[in-house]
């Protein structure tokens, strides 16, 4: 009597192996038919929640007409950009409200308008770091 309970012990932990071995074949081929499928999405290398200096001067750079004048890095992880503006006065407000659109601008300050020489000068600050 046993030998046969050793027997039955043995095949019920081979059925156990067997069990184990499919169930661990098919997690395999579902986690590898996974990561196939996200390695076609594109990833973006950066994550949206940071940003960085090339990011705000990127963001000044896709309006024409702008020069920066000067930029400054403050200790509460923001940039400061001094941009000139030249052109048409009477696109400025637009412009200043696209710019304030821009996710990385935390706020436009010292707004100087020039009717003399038809310029535009503010003080644009940027969130580095969200």
């Amino acid at each position: 009597m046993d030998k046969f309970m050793y027997k039955i012990i043995i095949v019920v932990l081979a059925l156990l192996c067997l069990t184990i071995a499919g169930i661990n074949s098919v997690y395999t081929k579902k986690t590898d038919k996974y990561l196939l499928s996200q390695s076609n999405k594109p990833v973006n290398s950066k994550p949206k929640s940071q940003y960085s200096l090339y990011d705000a001067l990127n963001a000044i750079n896709k309006y024409e007409s702008f020069k920066i004048e000067k930029i400054s890095l403050e200790q509460n992880n923001q940039c400061s950009m001094e941009v000139k503006y030249y052109g048409d006065l009477a696109n400025v407000s637009g412009i200043l409200q696209d710019i304030s659109h821009i996710e990385e601008v935390s706020n436009i300050q010292t707004i100087v308008l020039s009717k003399k020489d038809n310029t535009a000068a503010f003080n644009i600050k940027f969130v580095l770091c969200k």
